[in-house]
């Protein structure tokens, strides 16, 4: 009965990520790198030596299918970092930098990652002889850190990635009602050379976080209340996609539970120009111009009816359509139930630059 409602709490945490288990769809562009379950006891892995600013860590990293593990512990020290362990919920928490980290692992073979209650695209981390490691992938797209690897020497070389010269911070809303305690975590500027950008964009993260509050409380006024042993659940964070080069990408995601089979997860992305405070719009960071939005639309309608739960409906891409920027891509993205089923998560195509932005 444990091993169940530990299992139970694994799938809730993924599903209010709005994670579909072992079917998240990524529009044929993320393939296996979006896999949020891990066999990870059956597969071959091989020790490589670790570095961290030239300095060799005391315990080893790993690779399994041509990509880079590091030891949990290791991330912990080298970045300064507090790791928590949960026996009732089999978790481990690591926190202290803006992303929280959170592992769980279930049966010994099975692990979720949320990174600050978000479904990363990550791949999955790895539980080998008793020991956790975290893939370079998260480190490198969530962390702050970047790599080399060189192949003759089996070594993985890790420093900070260098990042926009501004900090980053975050603040928390919460207002207690009868019915649920409703909180949300948003990001707050400092230190850009632009202070009129600055505050404009904090206006902008702040506003958002209140009007979660403001519609969830005028929301629970309709509601019976929670039965016993059912609470609701309203809670909303943000993830970092992209700091660097002038450039700041951000998601913010509420998930609502008031009852019935499921809750609700939402998301909200912000782009933006840091030295002119501008938010970007898709066809600001990849070509539409000429026949590249019949293009983008084709490629999309196809990508949505071949990966499965497609509900029709899809009419193009909208010029304010929801995405990201994380790393050398714009990843496009629509909401639960606008095209596909709740079980398929939210759709995400990854559209790299190389090919896009010509």
């Amino acid at each position: 009965m444990m091993e169940m409602n530990i299992r139970r709490t694994w799938i809730t945490a993924m599903l209010a990520a709005g994670v579909a288990l072992g079917s998240v769809m990524d529009g044929g562009a993320q393939g296996a790198e979006a896999a949020t379950v891990s066999r990870s006891h059956l597969q071959a892995v091989n020790e490589i030596t670790v570095t961290w600013d030239g300095k060799e860590l005391s315990r080893k990293g790993i690779v399994s299918r041509g990509s880079s593990y590091v030891p949990i512990t290791e991330v912990r020290d080298v970045l300064g970092l507090s790791l928590h362990y949960d026996a009732k919920e089999r978790s481990y928490t690591l926190s202290g930098a803006l992303h929280e980290i959170k592992i769980y692992v279930y049966g010994g073979d099975e692990i979720g990652l949320l990174v600050n209650g978000y479904y990363s695209n990550s791949k999955d981390a790895k539980l080998v002889n008793g020991r956790l490691y975290l893939p370079y992938d998260l480190l490198h797209q969530y962390m702050g850190v970047q790599g080399a690897w060189s192949s003759a020497e089996q070594t993985l070389s890790l420093t900070s990635l260098p990042q926009n010269k501004l900090t980053l911070e975050t603040r928390t809303l919460r207002e207690v009602t009868p019915k649920a305690d409703i909180s949300v975590r948003y990001p707050v500027l400092s230190g850009m050379a632009n202070a009129k950008a600055e505050a404009d964009m904090n206006a902008v993260f702040r506003q958002h976080a209140e009007d979660f509050i403001s519609e969830s409380v005028e929301g629970l006024k309709e509601m019976p209340a929670p039965r016993e042993g059912i609470p609701y659940e309203y809670t909303g964070d943000f993830i970092v996609h992209h700091n660097r080069d002038g450039i700041l990408s951000l998601t913010a995601h509420e998930y609502t539970y008031a009852g019935g089979a499921h809750g609700m997860t939402y998301r909200t992305s912000w782009t933006f120009s840091l030295p002119d405070g501008k938010k970007l719009q898709l066809a600001d960071v990849i070509n539409l111009q000429g026949d590249r939005k019949q293009k983008l639309d084709t490629y999309v309608l196809e990508t949505l009816e071949e990966g499965g739960g497609y509900l029709g409906g899809f009419q193009g891409v909208p010029a304010d359509a929801s995405f990201y920027i994380q790393g050398d891509a714009a990843v496009l993205y629509f909401q639960l139930y606008e095209y596909t089923a709740y079980a398929y998560g939210f759709p995400e195509i990854k559209l790299p630059f190389s090919v896009w932005k010509k």
